[in-house]
């Protein structure tokens, strides 16, 4: 459709809001309502894109910082210059229940709040972040470096760590009834609220929980 537009394959970097698909791409913002394509502000290259409940989209740009989007034009929402996300890479985001935007960075989890436009750095440390995920009890899941954590009834618990995962995790998914299942280098695995259990051993790079239960994985 545009010859010199370079799109990414993270799951961030498309999302549906407003009748369309959108896709984040380092030539700008890329729309499409199922017949015609469109794109907008070339000059705001963005690499991922969440959605708030207000019904705007929001991302990150090297030169004007956290920014909104109305189906029309970007708006600069907060400037990361001399902040706590100046010169992170932000690796992945979502916003939750609560209407927060978590960014996942090389260098920790940082927590954006629209209505007060500030950030803060929540306690993980400077661990390199690829993967969010809030479950239906709103607990968060964070993929890491360094292993997986959850964070439940205010403190953060940590379950495998790097070793069994092996050098990487791709995907988490719940299922259900509740129960949590996460794909890596080192296979797939089963969380039922207690225990870890390994279900396959090769490497796992997606799942999918159709609405009858039945998991599907690709490998």
């Amino acid at each position: 459709i545009f010859d010199d537009i370079s799109s990414y394959t993270t799951p961030e970097s498309v999302i549906k809001l407003g009748g369309k698909i959108w896709f984040a791409t380092e030539s700008g913002l890329v729309g499409f309502n199922g017949q015609k394509w469109q794109l907008y502000d070339p000059d705001v290259s963005i690499k991922w894109l969440v959605k708030t409940a207000d019904g705007l989209l929001w991302s990150k740009n090297w030169k004007l910082g956290l920014i909104s989007f109305d189906g029309q034009k970007w708006k600069a929402e907060f400037n990361i210059d001399n902040s706590l996300i100046d010169n992170v890479t932000i690796q992945t985001a979502l916003v939750t229940s609560t209407g927060k935007i978590l960014l996942g960075t090389s260098l920790g989890l940082f927590e954006y709040d629209p209505s007060l436009n500030s950030v803060a750095r929540l306690e993980l440390g400077k661990i390199g972040i690829t993967t969010l995920h809030q479950t239906a009890a709103g607990n968060i899941w964070v993929i890491s470096d360094v292993g997986i954590f959850e964070y439940q009834t205010g403190q953060w618990i940590q379950h495998l760590k790097k070793g069994n995962l092996g050098d990487g995790v791709n995907t988490i998914v719940e299922e259900l009834d509740g129960d949590i299942l996460i794909g890596g280098e080192n296979g797939l695995f089963h969380y039922d609220g207690i225990r870890w259990l390994q279900l396959l051993s090769f490497p796992t790079n997606c799942i999918t929980v159709l609405r009858d239960g039945i998991i599907m994985v690709g490998s």
